[in-house]
């Protein structure tokens, strides 16, 4: 509707009906306001254009308004948008019957309405919309409406010589019978029906001309004396002058041969001696069908809402499943409720909630597997099974207790998380469950299922949350572990090396810096061991091993630390003929490990046994007992856990960053055996037990270690590396201990230069070089006849897998991780003999 649309401008507020005389109210012939006033419901009269032309007392109470609406925009009392009030209007306006609909107050809310065109006056006068509003559907209408229609019939009497008028009157009070939804019966005084409004057609199942002319007690049953027919009787002959209002409780025939209760309200109408009657019929049981439906939708509209707030609240699972059991009971027609859920891996439904008047968990219910009975195949299909005919089923686990609660109507609802069947929900009723009842319980097995995933979800994120804060507190602590056992080592290192600059370096003191450089190389070890072997990057190279040879090797590497610390080891090994299949390498770190910690976790002169024999199950079985400190029973299941240490006090004496363990039992379990540890408490030392599949031979041979191959002989080599200092530290060693030929490169471009014309027999490159990077000088050299049949080592502390792989596909021959040992070295360059 537009600005210039609005009644105060256009005047039509008034227009057609006798706008000379003063205000609507005052005129005898304004008949809007005279039909809303004949309505005993609220009722307002509305111009095409939106404007109220009148309202009965009613509307304005209903409306919250305290004075006149006459003149103003129906938007003015409603929120609903200007386009769908036009819409509303437009409707009605194109029809005569009573149109159902509704409008949102902005006092009261939502509003049911009909509404229905009124005639005009005459051409050229505007059409006017009756709307009415029903309030309170159960409030008996039909006494008010007597009253209206008596006060309505007795000014039409009075103001009968305004004969224009009387028709316009006349006409709308027409439209009015058509709209209502009500039988309205007028007759004589001996109750014969003279006529009848479409809506009486529909409840008499009879046309009006077929009506007309017949008594209306013969439409009454129970006509014997007193009966109701015999009270409509006397109701006709004994009216009075002044009129009579009487309303009836009776049983109406229908021509088709059916009935109804109805309540007949009757009415005197007109002045003697033309006495005439109007009966007003409405379908008692189809008000109160009307009305159970509207408790129906109210409950579960509020059985909705109640679950929404169940589902949002935080609390067990459990719980929140029995809430919602019981609100399904409390909002609908149904007896008892009951919710499984999915059973994981085990194919069956467990009974999480029940309620109703006995929900006590019975034994044959608690557990039910799927695709068995009715629940079982409705968790197997996940679809919905509705019944009201539960007595002629069998399908049922519970058929006897079902029979025993006089149950007829059954409907269950998988609980569907897209495709996947997570639980179901059953309700058993002693009713006929309607239509919009199994809708709502649809849907509110749809809001129990994503309930259901959305606490699944927030359980999962908690303890995601607690595992990060538990990561985070452990990386700061690895940090603070990390930072010190680095330093550790650097201390005696940078000392030994201001006495060697003084002189004063003894043996022992290069002794000393060369078990802390050890000691530093293996921390970094480990560091790129775990996060290889995290992301399933170790290579595993294994092959026949005897079990004595990875025994003596670990022990060996140990003795150090076991003559430094005074420990006894004493050793048990069954014999020779055991074998295992594996990476010596890997298998000798996994024993190195799990001594280095006996050693440290042992005060000194500690015991320390090391046992190997084959057990039943063809197991080789390692096992190393110590009586050191032993490990605190809460802390035993996280001693696998990397950076973990039952050990964070500040003096840290024993030291490590936690990641023996770790590594020892990853690689225990990529050759297909294991690692356990034991210990009986704090102080009563500490067992772990490696167990490895025995490995079988033809007793042709036996397993052993390769012998050791002699010292390479003088080579020209060349040393390309950015780092000036270690490249010449490097050429003086292959010098001093071989007596090799040696140049040295700083960059890449140079290298290549001084290849050409040194011609080596071993290029020992870094990769990290500036201009051209190691890569790209192994390639170059490759396809120069000075270089084609030189041995390539890359030395670098690139030491990834990936690495490895893209150095020989550059042309490398072998790929060393800075920091070497010499021994490493040598056997490299006797390789490149």
């Amino acid at each position: 509707m537009s600005e210039t649309d609005s009644p105060h401008d256009s005047g039509q507020a008034d227009a057609g009906f006798d706008s000379a005389d003063g205000d609507g109210e005052d005129r005898p012939d304004f008949f809007p306001q005279r039909l809303c006033d004949a309505l005993p419901e609220p009722a307002i009269a509305v111009f095409s254009n939106g404007a109220v032309a009148a309202a009965n007392q009613a509307s304005l109470q209903l409306l919250d308004e305290s004075s006149s609406m006459d003149g103003r925009l129906l938007s003015d009392f409603f929120s609903d948008s200007p386009n769908r009030i036009n819409d509303f209007l437009r409707t009605a306006s194109r029809s005569r019957d009573s149109l159902p609909g509704r409008l949102h107050s902005r006092a009261s809310g939502s509003i049911r309405c009909r509404s229905s065109l009124a005639f005009p006056k005459g051409p050229g006068h505007p059409a006017v919309v009756l709307i009415r509003f029903d309030e309170d559907p159960t409030m008996d209408r039909f006494h008010a409406l007597s009253q209206k229609v008596e006060e309505l019939t007795r000014e039409v009497d009075r103001r009968r010589h305004f004969e224009f008028g009387y028709h316009a009157i006349e006409s709308r009070n027409s439209a009015l019978l058509r709209a209502t939804v009500d039988a309205v019966i007028t007759m004589d005084e001996r109750g014969v029906i003279e006529s009848v409004n479409p809506a009486g057609e529909r409840l008499l199942q009879s046309e009006a001309s077929l009506l007309q002319g017949t008594p209306l007690r013969e439409f009454v049953l129970s006509p014997e004396e007193g009966g109701p027919g015999q009270q409509l009787i006397d109701v006709l002959e004994n009216a009075s002058e002044a009129g009579l209002d009487q309303s009836l409780e009776v049983v109406i025939s229908q021509a088709g041969g059916g009935s109804f209760p109805a309540r007949v309200v009757v009415t005197r109408v007109g002045s003697p001696p033309d006495h005439q009657f109007t009966a007003l019929v409405r379908d008692v049981a189809r008000e109160k069908e009307h009305q159970s439906a509207m408790a129906e939708q109210l409950s579960l509209a509020a059985l909705g809402r109640d679950l929404g707030f169940s589902l949002a609240k935080s609390g067990p699972i459990s719980e929140t499943l029995q809430d919602c059991a019981e609100l399904l009971v409390r909002h609908t027609v149904c007896s008892f409720a009951r919710i499984w859920l999915m059973e994981k891996g085990e194919g069956a439904l467990h009974l999480e909630a029940t309620a109703g008047p006995d929900s006590k968990t019975k034994s044959d219910s608690e557990y039910l597997e799927i695709g068995k009975f009715r629940v079982g195949k409705i968790a197997a299909d996940g679809k919905p099974y509705l019944t009201n005919a539960v007595v002629e089923e069998s399908d049922f686990h519970d058929a006897e207790w079902m029979e025993t609660e006089s149950i007829r109507a059954f409907a269950g609802f998988p609980l569907l998380l897209e495709d996947r069947v997570v639980g179901v929900m059953a309700l058993y009723s002693r009713r006929d469950l309607s239509e919009h009842t199994l809708q709502s319980l649809e849907t509110a097995g749809v809001a129990i299922a994503l309930g259901l995933e959305r606490k699944r979800v927030e359980t999962d994120l908690r303890h995601h949350a607690r595992a990060l804060e538990e990561a985070d507190r452990r990386k700061d602590d690895f940090l603070a572990v990390l930072g010190h056992e680095l330093r550790n080592p650097l201390a005696p290192l940078q000392t030994g090396l201001e006495l060697i600059e003084r002189g004063q370096g003894e043996p022992a003191t290069v002794a000393t810096m060369k078990r802390q450089l050890k000691h530093m190389k293996r921390l970094v070890d480990d560091l790129l061991d775990v996060s290889r072997i995290l992301r399933g990057k170790i290579p595993i190279r294994q092959a026949p091993v005897a079990a004595t040879v990875l025994v003596e090797r670990a022990v060996e590497t140990v003795r150090p630390l076991l003559t430094e610390r005074g420990h006894d080891l004493r050793q048990s090994v069954e014999g020779d003929e055991m074998v295992v299949f594996a990476d010596s390498e890997r298998i000798v770190q996994v024993l190195t490990n799990i001594l280095n910690n006996a050693c440290r976790y042992t005060p000194n002169g500690g015991r320390i046994e090391l046992s190997v024999e084959r057990s039943d199950a063809d197991e080789v079985v390692f096992q190393v007992r110590d009586n050191g400190v032993g490990i605190d029973p809460d802390f035993l299941s996280q001693v696998f856990a990397p950076f973990s240490q039952a050990d964070k006090s500040l003096d840290r004496s024993i030291g490590g960053l936690g990641l023996g363990l770790t590594l020892a039992r990853r690689l225990a379990l990529l050759h297909g055996g294991a690692l356990e540890v034991a210990s009986e408490g704090k102080g009563k030392g500490t067992t772990c037990t490696i167990r490895l599949p025995a490995f079988h031979t033809d007793g042709s041979k036996k397993a052993e270690a390769e012998p050791a191959k002699p010292g390479a002989g003088p080579q020209r080599i060349l040393v390309v590396d950015d780092s000036e200092e270690g490249a010449n530290l490097l050429r003086d060693l292959l010098v001093l201990s071989g007596g090799h030929e040696v140049q040295v490169a700083y960059d890449g471009l140079s290298a290549v230069d001084l290849a050409h014309r040194f011609q080596p027999q071993t290029l020992l490159l870094d990769i990290g070089l500036p201009g051209i990077d190691g890569y790209e000088v192994a390639r170059r050299l490759r396809s120069h006849p000075s270089c084609e049949a030189a041995f390539f080592v890359a030395l670098t502390g690139y030491g990834t897998d990936e690495d490895r792989e893209k150095a020989l596909a550059a042309g490398f021959d072998r790929h060393l991780v800075k920091p070497v040992t010499f021994d490493a070295l040598q056997r490299v360059l006797v390789e490149a003999e």
